[in-house]
Parts: C-alpha cells; structure tokens; sequence
C-alpha cells in the first residue's frame, strides 16, 4: 500500500497529534501548518477552518515505503507484516494509539512490482490498451512508459495505473521492474469495498489481503495485446482526432486481435499474471520474501 490519506475534524485527536514530539515544522501559514515525520514518508496538515483560531481539521499522507526507508525509494516489495508494524509505529508517532477508530482513510493505493523475465517493460506498457472498459492513457509527458485510467484534473472513485518503475529509478532498481496499481480515491469507495472504516482498520491483515486480492482480480480485466507495433499509433491518443475515436481504435484493436486469436488470455499476459501471483505469495508469506 501507499499514498495513504486520511482526515479528521475530532479535537481531541487534532490536540494529541498537535503534541507530539515527533513532528518536525515543514511550513507555515495564516490557516494551516505542515508538520513531517521524516521527509517524504508522513506529511501532517493542521488546519484551521470556518474562522477558528485554534486547529480543527488535521489531513495525513502516508507513505510506507518511504517511512519504512527512510525517505529512501529502493524499490522493494512492502510485505503486509512490515506494513502493518510501520503502520502501528506512525499511529504511536503521531501520538494517537487511542484514536486510530476516529482517524478516516480516503483513499489510497495498492500495487505490486514485478521484473519480466521475457519481456520488455516498454512494450508491456505500450502494449497495454484498456482497464475495465477504460482507456490507458499517456498522462505524463516527462514519463513516456505511464499509463493511467486517470486523466488529468478527474477524480474517479477507482483508477489503474501500469508504468516502466525502472526507467523512474535506474540506479536504484532493476531496470526493467514494471509496477500494476489500482486506486482507491474515495472513503466511500474504502468502506464499502473493503471495511475500512477507520486508520484502525488498515492494521487488520484481513483486510490489506483484501486490498491485494482485489489488485490481482483487477489485473483479469486488463487488455494488453501480444504484439502491437510501435509506429502504429494505435495506443497513443494523439493519434486520433479525439479521444472518442481513440476509444473506438482500442475497441477495435481488441476486435480484430480476438478474432484473429481467440478469446483467450494472451501469452504476455498469462505469464505476467503469475508473475503477480508469486509476489502476492511473497508479500503476505515474509518468510518468502528472500527466497
């Protein structure tokens, strides 16, 4: 999991969090304070709202990896054991044990890492035309290997992405490591698909398994073609009048390449999948991890 977000207007967790010692002053201003436990792995936002001239409205970005790193990127797969005890060591952190029922998540991500063996993450990424009926789309122009279900300035209450993690940190992981998330962009999203309630919620193993379960699940529904050559232009939106037509093109590449194959999983993507499989066995098994 990451890009843990949460909020809550309940004063007596905003003061227990506006007390601890572990907070570091980020930034300052008329309304709002930022505080950081380290640099990039926890961000606090207290907040003072409708006129108040106390705090009453705390925001918190979460992200474990970077915690667990020490706001270093490496790369490695989080398994839910190391999950959960950063997890228990931010809450103890931000001085809330006592109230991680009362502390909201709404929204956040979950994904997983894998190296192809026989297969280039640059094609896998261009090869991939569709997530559950939407479009991936090259949404970042400085990252050319990105795709996303998520345009630009829209906030759907679920997204995929799939991009070249290699490219993004070549000194730091194996180059060709290629990264599938789903994400969960509402609270509403959280509680009704998979009981999370609360921060207290996100330390039940249960229901990380759930997050990770439905991550594999939605990688079924994922459309990447065998072979798809680069100049067609076929998965670039640019290449169509507008993104009505862009639809349509995928639509019918996925025609064309099922009756020419069949209506089967193709190849790539059958191994890819277990691929998945082997790092979910890994991530919730850690005596696996090192294997």
């Amino acid at each position: 999991m990451d890009f843990i977000n949460s909020t809550s207007t309940n004063l007596d967790l905003i003061d227990a969090i506006s007390n601890s010692k572990f907070l570091n002053l980020s930034s300052q201003s008329l309304n709002k304070d930022i505080f950081r436990i380290g640099k990039k792995g926890v961000k606090v936002v207290l907040k003072k709202i409708n006129g108040s001239s106390n705090y009453n409205k705390v925001d918190i970005a979460i992200k474990p990896h970077y915690y667990i790193n020490n706001d270093i990127h490496n790369g490695d797969q989080l398994n839910i054991v190391n999950l959960e005890s950063a997890l228990r060591e931010i809450a103890y952190k931000l001085n809330i044990e006592q109230y991680t029922k009362i502390l909201k998540p709404t929204s956040a991500d979950a994904g997983v890492n894998i190296i192809p063996d026989q297969f280039d993450s640059k094609d896998i990424v261009n090869q991939a035309l569709y997530f559950n009926k939407k479009p991936l789309l090259q949404v970042h122009s400085h990252l050319p290997y990105f795709k996303s279900t998520k345009k630009k300035e829209t906030y759907p209450t679920i997204s995929a992405k799939i991009y070249h993690k290699g490219l993004q940190y070549p000194n730091i992981i194996h180059p060709n490591t290629l990264r599938f998330e789903n994400m969960f962009c509402t609270a509403e999203k959280l509680q009704r698909d998979f009981r999370i309630h609360s921060y207290n919620d996100l330390l039940n193993p249960d229901i990380i398994r759930s997050l990770y379960n439905r991550l594999l699940k939605s990688w079924e529904h994922i459309l990447i073609l065998d072979q798809l050559q680069n100049d067609s232009g076929i998965h670039d939106i640019r290449y169509y009048e507008n993104e009505f037509h862009y639809r349509n093109g995928l639509r019918n590449a996925r025609i064309n390449y099922y009756q020419q194959f069949g209506y089967w999983h193709t190849e790539l993507k059958k191994q890819l999948t277990y691929e998945i499989e082997q790092c979910f066995l890994k991530m919730q098994i850690p005596a696996l991890i090192d294997r």
